[in-house]
């Protein structure tokens, strides 16, 4: 029941949200132009209540990501490069059903 739209820019990515809002976005944590927690942070700020939950996805060490975003909330989750797709389909699954 859910469908994908990806993008390897996070400005073009905040334009996309600002459009047409999802209900999850999977958010690298490191990206070029604005990384994964600026990003989340341009999207609360632009999109309030329409923000959607973010997952985000990196090679960086979960915990230190936590440390990174705790000042904008509670993410929907972390997944961690590499990693397998069965994995990412459970953690977005539990994501979308919260």
């Amino acid at each position: 029941g859910h469908f994908a739209v990806s993008t390897s820019d996070s400005v073009e990515a905040l334009a996309l949200a600002v459009r047409n809002p999802p209900d999850l976005a999977l958010l690298d944590y490191r990206m070029p132009r604005m990384d994964g927690a600026a990003l989340w942070q341009e999207m609360r700020a632009t999109l309030g209540a329409r923000c959607p939950k973010v997952l985000f996805i990196s090679a960086t060490p979960p915990d230190l990501v936590a440390k990174s975003v705790e000042r904008l909330g509670q993410p929907a989750g972390y997944v961690k490069k590499p990693f397998h797709l069965d994995d990412l389909m459970r953690v977005v699954r539990e994501a979308l059903s919260h």
